[in-house]
């Protein structure tokens, strides 16, 4: 109840100051919250890529194997040449295998990479089919992309090593062509689509 001057009372000002103090614990929750989500999806990444480095360390050179790894929804698997422009300064003076969050130029600030001792390969491919408007015509290109986006589901990865190279293949199998299938497969990489 106010006076008749048009102060706010005590019974007032305590709802407002509990209104305040319940508003700043909400943020600190929701913040907490937040950062809990994010700080799993970074161990998530280190740790595929961790796990990765250590089946192409145990590898021996002219040995191939297929393995069965979870991805992480969003993120970008590339391997850096020493001598590709686009090669994250984290990578030193060495070729590199890199797991990125969202496109392969944000690996310098968004991304796990470990050296690799030579040269280092990621190719995709598969097969995109659509429908031609108006006709029940498919038409099926094959593509091929030098990275791999990755999503929650486990995918069979196939890993080479030669005593010069190491290389890790995957196959999107079909999936339905659109324009934008370059960006979807993987943003700012060269994708090879057959004619």
């Amino acid at each position: 109840m106010r006076n008749k001057k048009g102060d706010v009372t005590l019974e007032e000002g305590s709802g407002l100051i509990l209104g305040l103090v319940a508003m700043v614990i909400l943020g600190f929750l929701a913040f907490g919250l937040f950062s809990m989500v994010i700080g799993q999806d970074m161990k998530n990444a280190k740790s595929f890529i961790d796990s990765l480095d250590s089946k192409i360390e145990n590898l021996n050179d002219g040995e191939s194997n297929t393995f069965i790894l979870q991805g992480l929804d969003g993120w970008v698997l590339v391997g850096y040449e020493l001598s590709n422009p686009l090669r994250p300064e984290k990578c030193f003076l060495n070729s590199c295998l890199c797991l990125c969050e969202g496109e392969p130029k944000d690996c310098q600030d968004k991304g796990y990479c470990r050296p690799v001792d030579r040269k280092i390969s990621v190719m995709s491919k598969g097969h995109a089919v659509y429908n031609i408007v108006g006709t029940p015509v498919m038409t099926d290109k094959s593509f091929s992309v030098q990275c791999m986006i990755m999503d929650n589901q486990f995918s069979s990865i196939e890993i080479s090593k030669t005593t010069d190279l190491v290389s890790i293949n995957f196959d999107y199998g079909v999936i339905d062509y659109n324009p934008d299938l370059k960006f979807r497969i993987c943003p700012g990489y060269e994708l090879t689509v057959a004619s």
